[in-house]
């Protein structure tokens, strides 16, 4: 656990040392004077101490398992060290020297990282700090063979899905945070939403002329011109009366509008996933059905690991 080299001791985990042992170690800082085990005489010893630890000193010293006059004599300069997900920056650091050592140690050309495997080890909290790392990297280095290029497939499973899980809550932190900014005054999240949507139908409506045609609620008179140009500008007029329109007008409205006015509206939360999980399963559906369940060539098309294509399969029941 102690180890002195060139007039220096290191000590780990000093949080650990029994109260016997450290009763004896704050005599050998106090005095400087220590006895062999076996020896007869005191040695005296000139050194510096270097001590770490991941423990709470000051809490074991309030439950008595730390003594305070050792805490004393180690606190001669503190150096917080904070966790490395506190740390993002280091991260790829550590990651590619730690990757260089491995290539070294085993004599293989230098690996190299791809973006996706560098962005999972940020995206991960690393309980572990730089020793999770470090045994992550080693099994990735393991995992890789004779490939020249470390992908995210090389990293642990239980690594990978925890780094997609801590992305997507941070993304629905920062969505609904920009959601709410957006909200006025004195206003309820519905009204909001009306008024975010009518700019679009405005601007975009004449970029489908058929879905504005089929905006006015009753079909064409005889004596109403039917050009296509009279047919758009029809639409305008028919969105300043959206509050009192039927709710099955609002299917077809430019931009594929989904919540009819007046209806009660769910949560922002729940319409994201609804909408997301219907765009997956369309995704899912025409990529299989392009690749001919082709897995490899699935895979290659989508941009997806091998275990996240079968992971998407099983939660949208797809075959």
């Amino acid at each position: 656990m102690a180890q002195a080299h060139q007039g220096t001791l290191f000590l780990d985990e000093v949080g650990e040392m029994p109260l016997a042992a450290q009763k004896v170690f704050l005599r050998v800082l106090q005095e400087q004077r220590f006895r062999p085990v076996g020896g007869a005489k005191e040695r005296v010893s000139n050194f510096r101490l270097v001590a770490a630890t991941n423990r709470d000193l000051e809490e074991m010293v309030a439950h008595k398992t730390f003594r305070q006059d050792l805490l004393f004599r180690l606190r001669g300069f503190n150096c917080q060290l904070p966790p490395l997900r506190e740390r993002g920056e280091d991260v790829i650091d550590l990651a590619m020297a730690h990757l260089a050592k491995l290539c070294r140690y085993n004599q293989r050309p230098v690996k190299g990282l791809c973006p996706q495997f560098l962005a999972t080890l940020q995206q991960y909290d690393w309980p572990g700090n730089v020793r999770e790392l470090i045994n992550v990297i080693t099994t990735a280095f393991a995992h890789a063979g004779d490939e020249s290029i470390l992908y995210s497939i090389h990293l642990p499973a239980e690594i990978r899905a925890r780094a997609k899980s801590l992305e997507v809550q941070n993304d629905c932190r920062m969505e609904a945070g920009a959601a709410s900014d957006n909200l006025l005054p004195g206003q309820d999240q519905a009204r909001s939403l009306t008024h975010q949507h009518r700019p679009h139908q405005a601007t975009e409506a004449p970029l489908y002329p058929a879905a504005a045609s089929s905006v006015s609620p009753s079909p064409p008179t005889p004596s109403s011109p039917s050009s296509p140009s009279s047919s758009s500008s029809s639409a305008s007029p028919s969105t300043s009366a959206t509050l009192s329109a039927p709710p099955d007008r609002t299917a077809a409205e430019p931009n594929g509008r989904r919540f009819a006015d007046g209806q009660p509206l769910p949560g922002l939360q729940a319409a994201r996933e609804a909408a997301i999980k219907e765009l997956e399963q369309d995704y899912l559906a025409a990529l299989l059905s392009r690749t001919n369940k082709d897995m490899q060539q699935a895979c290659a098309l989508s941009g997806l690991s091998l275990s996240q294509l079968y992971r998407l399969l099983r939660k949208h029941r797809l075959k």
